[in-house]
């Protein structure tokens, strides 16, 4: 079970796999870090006559893009593409960084504010905890992963259904055998 979107079908072609992973890779290059400024493909990645993992590219870095990976299996008649298109477990790691990065803030302005306040007076002032500034950044841990899922889930529909239109049109198959 994943906490993110997850979207598997399958696409049937007559072609063998290394027919498909030649024409695939035309419109494939290398991951690289500095490959937004310069003219691309369609899709940053790997791909093998067995498998493939790709990123779409897109004329701005969108950190929200779901990675494909997928698989051709030789049945006796044709070979079947399966294909995952889910998002990258560094997606995760980047919503956990951010809402540690903002606790950690939050805890700092906290500690700031009512640590002279404590040392003035010897007693807990409710009243700047309470101040809205500090609601906010109180509130920050909880806000920025709530957003990040959200963008998240919001944006994967509409990624999925790219992907899945790019393959069938590079891959050449007219939604025959779709599933």
């Amino acid at each position: 079970m994943s906490i993110f979107p997850v979207v598997k079908f399958e696409l049937q072609s007559s072609e063998k796999p290394s027919d498909l992973a030649a024409r695939l890779s035309k419109y494939v290059q290398v991951p690289s870090i500095i490959l937004y400024w310069r003219p691309h493909k369609t899709f940053a990645g790997t791909v093998t006559e067995t498998s493939f993992q790709l990123i779409r590219i897109g004329s701005s870095r969108n950190s929200f893009r779901p990675t494909v990976f997928g698989e051709f299996i030789i049945t006796d008649q044709s070979t079947i593409i399966r294909v995952t298109i889910k998002h990258h477990i560094s997606l995760f790691i980047a919503i956990v960084f951010f809402s540690l990065f903002f606790l950690n803030m939050s805890l700092w302005v906290i500690g700031l504010s009512i640590f002279p306040t404590l040392i003035r007076s010897g007693t807990y002032d409710m009243q700047q905890l309470v101040a809205p500034p500090l609601i906010v950044f109180l509130l920050f841990p909880i806000i920025v992963p709530i957003l990040l899922f959200a963008t998240t889930w919001l944006s994967f529909p509409s990624e999925a259904k790219a992907y899945k239109n790019e393959l069938v049109n590079i891959l050449s198959i007219f939604n025959s055998g779709t599933k």
